[in-house]
């Protein structure tokens, strides 16, 4: 079935971010369950970053505000057939992202944000379901 750009309406949603930790593999709870647990097993001593991820046909675009200057904003968009996973859990919705880190040199993340309520994380995993069905 082809992709017609009326499948998925383009959403903003603000989150707290937990973190971005290197996935073992591409798809599958047993990759994201474990990084999910350590993320929060932390989250009592690292406070999570706040910002607005928009989903639209293109996919997923990160925004966040710059910690030093504040004014500026960091965007990072992540192609659709960049996301290969999502899983959620609760409130918090999980990705494993294709994005290479130059640091790790790693090319397969885990992804985690909190949501506001169950309701919101339920919409932010069907839309970016829609993009993996892509």
């Amino acid at each position: 079935m082809a992709f017609r750009r009326k499948d998925i309406k383009k959403a903003s949603y603000y989150v707290w971010f937990l973190g971005a930790k290197e996935s073992e593999g591409l798809r599958g709870e047993e990759f994201v369950i474990p990084v999910l647990r350590y993320f929060l097993d932390r989250e009592g001593q690292l406070e999570p970053s706040k910002v607005t991820l928009q989903v639209s046909n293109k996919g997923l675009k990160i925004i966040q505000n710059n910690l030093i200057t504040k004014m500026e904003q960091i965007k990072h968009l992540i192609p659709h057939h960049a996301i290969t996973c999502v899983i959620q859990e609760e409130d918090i919705v999980c990705c494993i992202l294709l994005i290479y880190n130059p640091i790790t040199k790693c090319p397969v993340h885990v992804h985690a944000y909190r949501c506001d309520s169950i309701e919101t994380a339920t919409s932010l995993r069907l839309q970016l379901q829609i993009l993996i069905d892509r």
